[in-house]
């Protein structure tokens, strides 16, 4: 599904998630910014999670890798939250948390509360050589995708070196389970080629996911 697709919604009719400092989300949920059009339909950009607090997010982009930051109440993205098992969400949320090299406020140059656990966005000379790749293959759970997730739980930290923001949200809800069933929380996509707008397609046609509403006005 390439990014520019979308999603049969509008944006406006969607229940709005933010009042004043007040967030209806929780630890776990998976967001995306979205780009707004005139007749209300959106494309996705990029792909978080919610963190330990309802205002933070966890993100990896090519410039920071993977890093906290505060959910910006202006910014317009969707959210999709887990129905399944109790507590997935919140684990997914710790582990994104614990690959995370920092918080990061907008405006401030400095990370703050860093972990020794760093992921970065990719290893290439050309930060983007990963997030096109991600193009360049099937999104459908396979033996690759598998491979990679059993070299991932033998490392102590249980970590990716690299990952794009759709990546990362993937593998944190598919190592925090480790049973690959949908009803567990297993997102049964492969994480290295899913593009955000593919898994907001797959979370919104599946039964264990719910899209609960929208963030910015």
């Amino acid at each position: 599904m390439p990014y520019w697709s979308k999603l049969p919604c509008n944006y406006h009719s969607l229940t709005p998630l933010c009042d004043g400092p007040t967030f209806a989300l929780k630890s776990g949920d998976i967001g995306f910014y979205v780009e707004l059009s005139d007749d209300g339909s959106f494309k996705f950009e990029h792909t978080v999670i919610i963190g330990r607090s309802n205002n933070w997010l966890v993100h990896s982009n090519k410039v920071r890798g993977v890093y906290t930051s505060n959910l910006n109440k202006f910014r317009k993205a969707v959210f999709f939250r887990f129905n399944g098992m109790s507590g997935v969400a919140e684990g997914a949320s710790a582990l994104a948390h614990h690959w995370s090299r920092g918080h990061y406020h907008s405006g401030d140059s400095a990370f703050e509360e860093t972990t020794h656990q760093v992921v970065g966005f990719s290893s290439a000379h050309w930060k983007g050589f990963r997030a096109a790749n991600a193009a360049l293959g099937m999104s459908a759970f396979g033996p690759g995708a598998r491979a990679r997730l059993a070299k991932y739980r033998k490392r102590e930290n249980i970590a990716p070196k690299n990952t794009i923001c759709s990546e990362m949200v993937i593998l944190a809800y598919q190592l925090i389970v480790g049973i690959e069933e949908e009803c567990y929380g297993f997102i049964n996509l492969d994480a290295k080629h899913t593009l955000p707008a593919t898994l907001a397609l797959y979370l919104n046609n599946n039964p264990y996911w719910s899209l609960i509403g929208r963030g910015g006005r």
